[in-house]
């Protein structure tokens, strides 16, 4: 559970967070599994600051967002945060399986040049958004060069989401397959 204002679970290099990450001190090969976070606020309950090469599987990330019509997005209430510290030194080649996301403005997030990320089988409902890419990015910005790339969202169920279950705003080559939705869209 999350006890004050700060992400529920975020991953860091190897060195510390004040130190600087580059590609020999990256989080990598984590594996994460069979866990509840839950959020309290508007903080995330994941975030990947430059991960790369793990396995989340089997979590339930529950927020406090609750689906109204016309209820207030908050920008930084995001369920999976992938974050990057330049375009090599990013959240790449990780997997997320069977994950359960509920209560958040968005299910999964990211602005950063993000790489061959696997999204499958998960559950995603009772949000604002399901997963968004771009959705702030300034192409040529540290670290947001194209938007998030070659990242698949498949086998995904998306239900009670008030705007859009899936958002491309920047980024190329991401996929969405074989994904269900149901009740997405309306705004509550």
């Amino acid at each position: 559970k999350q006890t004050g204002a700060f992400p529920v679970f975020e991953t860091v290099n190897g060195e510390g967070i004040q130190v600087q990450t580059s590609s020999l001190n990256q989080a990598n090969k984590i594996r994460l599994e069979g866990l509840t976070l839950e959020s309290f606020n508007t903080d995330p309950g994941l975030v990947l600051s430059s991960c790369k090469e793990s396995k989340f599987a089997d979590l339930h990330i529950k927020g406090p967002w609750v689906q109204l019509q016309g209820a207030v997005i908050t920008p930084t209430q995001v369920g999976i945060l992938l974050e990057a510290t330049s375009t090599p030194v990013t959240s790449k080649d990780n997997t997320f399986e069977k994950i359960t996301i509920t209560g958040f403005s968005y299910a999964v997030l990211s602005n950063k040049d993000v790489l061959n990320n696997t999204f499958n089988n998960m559950l995603i409902e009772s949000c604002g958004y399901g997963v968004v890419f771009g959705r702030d990015t300034v192409l040529g910005q540290v670290a947001q060069n194209t938007g998030p790339i070659n990242n698949t969202i498949s086998n995904s169920r998306f239900s009670d989401i008030n705007i859009n279950g899936v958002w491309i705003r920047k980024g190329i080559g991401n996929i969405s397959s074989n994904n269900s939705f149901s009740k997405v869209g309306n705004d509550a």
